[in-house]
């Protein structure tokens, strides 16, 4: 295979999703394989305690695209992004989801709107019938939250994104709860990128239980959305002194696209 950088790295974190993730593949290679872009899938097995490793092995033989890291111990969903994104070649990378609530037939929407002129590309779930009751009062308190700590306007912190791979290096996240996704909508928009939210459809997991919503790991982050509520404006001062974004030449975005600012 040709040694040449990816267009864009995809980024799937797997825990404990052994009855899933091929399914998930099987959808995922469907999109990918017909991609008009070059791509690498780097897949990151968290420790997991069921078959899971087992078949990401199995699933890595498939397309020599495609990179399996596994954990020693379990990092967790911001540990295991932050992995694929150490490893990420591309120059974009985007993270999915190997439990199927995530529909992999959205992704060259995502890719579009980088092509017209986003810098970062955030799914919004507009819909969430799958969730408990428990669940959306959770995330929804949560996005309320974090909207008036910030006197930000995002309609969906936690869900798919794609965004420059070098960022995340020139502007590091420092969170280490599930807030590490909201930190890097919000230093991306002090830094001045554009920003861009599209609607995206939600599945319910067929398998498993999510372990990315329950009341400790949004406590977690709420904290940790506080704690940066405080230093945001030193933190913004410091990246924009040293970060120097590398632009390519982009049509303008059309007039609907729904960008955020503060």
């Amino acid at each position: 295979m040709e040694d040449t950088q990816p267009y864009i790295s995809f980024i799937l974190p797997c825990y404990n999703e052994e009855k899933n993730l091929r399914v998930v593949m099987d959808q995922l290679l469907g999109v990918l394989q017909e991609l008009p872009w070059d791509w690498e899938l780097i897949i990151v097995e968290d420790a997991s305690t069921d078959g899971t490793q087992e078949v990401v092995r199995q699933q890595a033989a498939r397309d020599l695209r495609i990179r399996a890291i596994y954990h020693q111990q379990n990092a967790g969903l911001v540990g295991a992004i932050k992995t694929g994104q150490e490893n990420a070649r591309g120059q974009y990378a985007m993270y999915l989801m190997a439990d199927q609530e995530f529909d992999s037939r959205e992704i060259p929407l995502y890719i579009s709107k980088i092509e017209k002129g986003a810098d970062l590309v955030v799914g919004i779930r507009w819909q969430r019938d799958a969730y408990s009751l428990s669940r959306l009062l959770l995330s929804v308190v949560y996005i309320f939250i974090l909207n008036f700590l910030y006197r930000f306007r995002c309609n969906d912190y936690n869900w798919i994104r794609i965004w420059p791979t070098d960022f995340h290096r020139q502007a590091p996240i420092e969170s280490k709860s599930l807030f590490f996704l909201a930190e890097t909508i919000l230093k991306a928009s002090d830094l001045g990128y554009k920003i861009v939210e599209i609607p995206s459809n939600h599945r319910g997991r067929p398998w498993g239980k999510s372990t990315s919503s329950n009341f400790f790991v949004m406590l977690h982050a709420l904290m940790e959305a506080i704690i940066y509520r405080f230093k945001r404006k030193s933190v913004a001062a410091r990246l924009k002194a040293t970060h120097h974004p590398v632009r390519r030449q982009r049509e303008t975005l059309p007039q609907e696209s729904t960008s955020l600012s503060i």
